[in-house]
């Protein structure tokens, strides 16, 4: 463990919304590079933090609701027993987010299932990290899927709530900067979010203007590389930008 990093920016904490397994990814990545990790979510968070114990890191599992105001800033105060906060990551998609489904079959429950709550659970999580970073400043990376970037036939949902999320992240960005916050977003691959039956075969959307430039990515090793690249001075120039973590398949501005 590379126990100066860690020593000297602190803790990094990653949010989960209802999926968990990205955000899980990125933790341990980051603990590997020897940061202390806080990781919150519903369920999941405690065995994730268990593990990277034991794998001799230092972790922090907390249980909290996506969009429980009250629960995630009390689970973000837990977080700084494990030190200083200088980033934390902003996961919000349901675990079905994958799934293709046309837009005139979409029932009232299922807009509300993978598009307005992911938005809600995304400003929630904007506003206590802003509280969390207030004092002292620190970085905010949020997780978006690259279909939001361009759209794609069955995921009208998840390109609305991504591209939603973009914008509250932006908003943040202008507002925060005077308290030496910066908000930035990751973009990746859809079938990187969290686990789920992405439907019958030929379901399945175009999710990209064609194939990668580069040889496909690992995203917890890109997100977790961006985290730890604004912790830096690289931070203090970047905010409110999209970073597309996708090999190059979208290449979109």
């Amino acid at each position: 463990m590379n126990d100066e990093s860690g020593a000297t920016k602190g803790a990094v904490l990653v949010v989960s919304g209802p999926g968990g397994r990205l955000a899980a990814q990125v933790a341990t990545r980051l603990a590997r590079d020897g940061y202390p990790v806080g990781i919150i979510g519903p369920e999941g968070a405690e065995t994730t933090a268990a593990d990277v114990v034991s794998a001799g890191g230092r972790a922090l599992g907390v249980r909290a609701e996506p969009g429980d105001r009250a629960g995630l800033d009390d689970a973000l105060a837990r977080c700084t027993d494990l030190g200083a906060t200088a980033a934390v990551v902003l996961d919000f998609h349901p675990p079905d987010a994958t799934r293709s489904r046309q837009l005139v079959t979409l029932a009232d429950d299922e807009w509300d299932s993978w598009c307005e709550a992911p938005i809600r659970w995304c400003l929630v999580g904007l506003q206590s990290a802003f509280q969390l970073l207030s004092a002292s400043g620190g970085v905010i990376v949020l997780i978006v899927p690259t279909v939001s970037l361009i759209g794609a036939e069955g995921y009208v949902a998840a390109t609305t709530a991504g591209e939603a999320q973009r914008i509250l992240a932006k908003s943040g960005a202008r507002r925060w900067g005077g308290s030496g916050i910066t908000v930035n977003v990751v973009a990746v691959p859809l079938d990187a979010l969290p686990d789920e039956d992405p439907g019958e075969p030929g379901e399945s959307a175009q999710l990209s203007l064609g194939p990668p430039a580069l040889a496909p990515p690992d995203p917890a090793i890109g997100i977790a590389s961006v985290v730890t690249s604004l912790t830096g001075p690289l931070g203090g120039m970047v905010t409110g930008a999209t970073i597309c973590l996708d090999g190059g398949a979208v290449m979109a501005p």
